[in-house]
């Protein structure tokens, strides 16, 4: 994502565009903990899906419709705070220990205040959602005619999920083309895996003329023989078209699966030659 010239942190994303983009469910419950964890957090500070609930929790470093309120309204914070007194003789102490009772029923006062506003906080959040979502989809449709009038490609019909994914960008090509710090996040994104770029030289013909050439490195663990081909395969439509739109022209190209942690063990069935043997 682009504004004004510059790249915008995916930790910068309001959480209505990803929730919009990722959740398809029902509108999820929003628990707001205020502004004080913007200085520490991002937007989005959790995402959890508790086992008594159908829809996920989404935690937000906002401030919610209690917080907002005036502090002396419903709810006197100060109350929770538990003055330091020293303990001189047994009526101190029986005094402390009524002040630590007080605190509790204060902090089960606040809880039920906050449950009560969550509605509040959860109806703002879905409407907000719902014109996220709208934008989206106007998008997406818009994206899809820009690719088909300018670009002559028809994003309904591709089949590759990986390509369907990165087509969109082809918008701002002209701007990405052979932008070889930023492609790597942009393709570890899509394909959610680290994407490693190495450029080195080839040299072809008699009069050893050297070709520039862009190595993509995908690292995955852990995968099967079977694993690995199925990759490979769905890979060679996907890296062709990084290479047509985001490479520089006259630049070659390829591409592996690496697994680097796994050590060269002779006689390993699960060995797979350039995958993850270190030669």
């Amino acid at each position: 994502m682009k504004y004004n010239d510059k790249n915008i942190p995916i930790a910068d994303i309001k959480a209505e565009s990803v929730i919009a983009v990722i959740y398809d469910g029902d509108n999820p419950e929003i628990r707001a903990q205020g502004c004080f964890f913007r200085n520490y957090s991002e937007d989005i500070m959790r995402i959890s899906h508790e086992s008594d609930r159908e829809s996920i929790v989404v935690e937000l470093s906002r401030d919610g419709i209690y917080h907002l309120l005036p502090e002396t309204l419903f709810f006197l914070e100060n109350r929770l705070l538990i003055k330091k007194k020293k303990s001189i003789g047994n009526a101190e102490i029986a005094n402390e220990s009524a002040i630590k009772e007080e605190v509790k029923k204060q902090i089960v006062e606040k809880k039920h205040l906050l449950t009560f506003f969550k509605f509040f906080d959860i109806q703002y959040f879905k409407t907000s959602l719902l014109l996220e979502k709208e934008i989206y989809e106007t998008e997406n449709i818009q994206t899809g005619f820009i690719l088909k009038y300018f670009f002559d490609y028809d994003l309904n019909r591709e089949e590759n999920s990986y390509i369907k994914k990165l087509a969109p960008l082809l918008i701002y090509s002209s701007q990405l083309r052979g932008d070889l710090l930023l492609l790597p996040e942009i393709l570890s994104a899509v394909l959610n895996n680290r994407v490693e770029i190495k450029r080195r030289n080839i040299f072809i013909g008699q009069n050893s003329e050297s070709l520039p050439l862009i190595e993509f490195i995908v690292h995955i663990k852990g995968l099967s023989v079977t694993e690995y081909k199925e990759l490979t395969t769905a890979y060679e439509a996907f890296f062709a078209f990084v290479n047509e739109w985001f490479l520089p022209a006259g630049t070659d190209y390829n591409y592996k699966i690496k697994d680097t942690i796994q050590q060269f063990v002779l006689n390993e069935k699960q060995i797979i030659l350039d995958y993850n043997t270190q030669l």
